[in-house]
């Protein structure tokens, strides 16, 4: 995926936001996020800058 930094904690949360609006159960709920958290790498300071931002 090519997603700007500054755009991966935006997106992240909304892949999270979705995950927890569709209800799966657990294992696909896993499943999912681990790939959303493979394929969305960040960095430290990219995330800790944007969660205080909130």
């Amino acid at each position: 995926m090519q997603i700007p930094e500054n755009e991966r904690v935006q997106v992240r949360l909304e892949c999270l936001r979705l995950i927890v609006t569709l209800r799966l159960n657990p294992a696909r709920s896993q499943l999912i996020s681990g790939f959303v958290r493979t394929y969305l790498q960040m960095t430290r300071n990219g995330s800790a800058i944007r969660l205080e931002g909130r």
